[in-house]
């Protein structure tokens, strides 16, 4: 879904700009659910949880509770410290701006823009890195409590994981994410093949 975001350098509106608040709400829904895990967790586990599990799902070392819940709260932090300090206003993201076409997305009219797609994409890809650091977390619990699931289960939501952000990765340098709105859909593009 595209919406116009304002006037262009061309004075046409930017139609090929996303809507820029969908990464934003799965990031805050993803946020959401992994601090109610976190809270949820550090009032329900036992003292001892598992640490890392073995490809037999045995436990090779134990932590406590805390421990368990500090690490959670301590990725879940840093992850939307990331995601909401780097796109922002505050500091000079034109160096951060690598995407293809970069001389049009660090141009000052253009960076606007610029910060709300990047914004964008950092919330998708910190809403899947939360959720399957939730994943994680949960199955931690579940096997603290004697339910843990099948190391299958962990394996396959990996490699979902790692296929979802390199596809989207992909998808901002070989498709028309960052194409500026003025270039035709045709035109020849820096990554693609000749």
């Amino acid at each position: 879904m595209t919406v116009p975001e304002g006037p262009s350098a061309s004075g046409l509106p930017d139609v090929n700009v996303p809507a820029p608040r969908a990464g934003q709400i799965a990031f805050w829904a993803a946020t959401a659910g992994y601090s109610v895990l976190i809270v949820w967790q550090a009032f329900t586990l036992p003292d001892a949880v598992p640490g890392p599990l073995d490809f037999k799902d045995e436990v090779t070392r134990w932590w406590s509770r805390t421990a368990h819940v500090v690490l959670g709260a301590s990725v879940g932090a840093l992850t939307v410290v990331t995601c909401m300090i780097v796109p922002s206003d505050r500091i000079r993201t034109t160096a951060l701006l690598t995407r293809p076409q970069k001389a049009h997305w660090r141009r000052e009219e253009n960076l606007p823009a610029a910060r709300r797609m990047l914004r964008d994409d950092l919330g998708w890809m910190g809403a899947v890195g939360l959720t399957f650091a939730g994943y994680t977390l949960w199955t931690a619990g579940a096997a603290a409590v004697g339910q843990a699931p099948p190391m299958w289960t962990f394996i396959t939501g990996l490699i979902m994981v790692v296929s979802v952000l390199l596809g989207y990765v992909g998808w901002m340098n070989f498709g028309p994410r960052w194409r500026p709105p003025a270039e035709p859909p045709d035109a020849d593009h820096p990554y693609r093949p000749r």
